[in-house]
């Protein structure tokens, strides 16, 4: 069953907040790292401020997404095209501060702050603390969640932590273990009929 309760777990990944030394800017659709290690990803209109634990960032881990990437379209009822995109194989260690909206497919771990709506794609792991407005999780996540407007486990979700939303919505097939507190009365929506959620922890 769903935990509901005001009182929850701390989140199990490790966040970080590293100092910002300096910010370096480049307009368009590619991202590069200043010395520092510092990346800022700008493109018409998301802008994205990474800082990897170790101080640096390898070339290719963020970018607008492209005609091969598996994302969302404005008419299939899902979010529109993201427009930032964490690809497939890519890693990330550290605090990822985002203006827009982005897609996470490769593995992140840390901290994400400030998404408008935050895509945890199906071959996403993501071990974090996070806080936007809208969380959709189709992967694989770990750690805790608060989202402003709503968060939305798809069917291949498997999400280990904690969750504070107003709504949240759960596929049929999804699967959620740990803690959970949904707007001001504790509600939790089925996306599916039939057989519920697969979902683990004790009630409280």
């Amino acid at each position: 069953m769903i935990p509901i309760s005001s009182a929850w777990s701390t989140c199990s990944a490790s966040a970080f907040r590293p100092g910002f030394a300096s910010r370096e800017t480049h307009p368009g659709a590619v991202s590069r790292s200043s010395t520092s290690g510092t990346r800022i990803w700008t493109g018409s209109p998301a802008c994205c401020l990474a800082m990897s634990r170790g101080g640096r960032m390898g070339e290719g881990v963020m970018g607008p997404p492209g005609a091969s990437d598996p994302v969302s379209s404005a008419t299939d009822g899902r979010p529109p095209r993201p427009r930032a995109v964490v690809r497939c194989g890519a890693e990330f260690d550290g605090l990822l501060v985002i203006h827009g909206e982005v897609r996470i497919d490769g593995r992140v771990r840390g901290e994400i702050l400030g998404a408008d709506v935050l895509e945890i794609g199906e071959t996403g792991e993501v071990e974090a603390s996070i806080e936007a407005d809208e969380v959709l999780v189709a992967g694989s996540f770990r750690g805790e969640i608060r989202a402003h407007r709503r968060v939305e486990l798809r069917a291949t979700a498997r999400v280990q932590g904690s969750i504070e939303t107003p709504r949240l919505v759960l596929e049929e097939g999804s699967l959620l273990d740990g803690r959970c507190r949904a707007g001001s009365a504790p509600s939790v929506a089925l996306a599916a009929a039939g057989k519920p959620s697969q979902t683990g922890g004790s009630s409280s």
